[in-house]
């Protein structure tokens, strides 16, 4: 009986090391999974807050594919200072290099992450416009502030067609800007002197889009 025992008591304790080894090799799997869910869902959680901001303007923050150019913005055409500027930017790159691939990422969706974002005044001309930045690892949106905490979509922009630099201000804007919060920042339509309250979102945002943008390494 007592051997008996002993044996049972043997078998319990094999069983309960296999399950606690089985179960070990799946706690990883099991973190793992749940921290894609819990990332993924802050990722939809931003896009959802993001969109509540924008009452009146359909973002398509969850598309493959969420620019859609304005007719405006095509039909837009450039001033002298912004075509001079542009001209100004590009005897800086390498002549030889092809112009950045315009794809968008089929699994742009499952990618997309928000980012930062920071109020801003944009500059050209004599004049100055409040404006509001959502940056994201592929998009940006500039909005202009509305009652309520709400804002209107002015453009959005796919970051790899944005360039920087830190001069050439006197081609975009009359205005004086410092270069300690300030830069100018283009894209296929626009030129525009973008400036920051405060030092620090300056640097974030200027480092940020500059690790994704195709044109920085080249103009700054």
């Amino acid at each position: 009986m007592t051997e008996t025992f002993a044996q049972l008591n043997k078998e319990a304790d094999k069983s309960l090391l296999e399950n606690y080894e089985e179960y070990s090799k799946r706690v990883p799997i099991m973190t793992e999974t749940y921290a894609q869910a819990a990332k993924r869902g802050q990722r939809e959680s931003d896009l959802e807050r993001i969109q509540d901001l924008f009452p009146n303007d359909c973002l398509r923050l969850y598309d493959a594919d969420a620019l859609t150019m304005k007719v405006k913005g095509l039909m837009r055409k450039r001033s002298g200072a912004a075509a001079r500027l542009q001209r100004a930017l590009s005897t800086k790159s390498l002549r030889s290099e092809s112009p950045p691939s315009q794809k968008t990422p089929l699994s742009t969706f499952e990618q997309r992450t928000f980012l930062m974002e920071a109020p801003v005044q944009f500059s050209t001309g004599v004049q100055s416009q409040d404006r509001h930045l959502f940056l994201f690892n592929d998009l940006l949106l500039v909005a202009k502030p509305r009652s309520g905490g709400n804002f209107k979509l002015k453009e959005k922009v796919r970051i790899s067609e944005i360039w920087l630099t830190k001069c050439c201000f006197d081609e975009v804007t009359e205005l004086i800007k410092s270069q300690d919060t300030s830069f100018v920042m283009g894209w296929p339509t626009t030129n525009v002197v973008v400036t920051f309250s405060f030092h620090q979102p300056f640097i974030h945002i200027f480092r940020l889009i500059k690790t994704k943008s195709s044109f920085l390494d080249k103009l700054v």
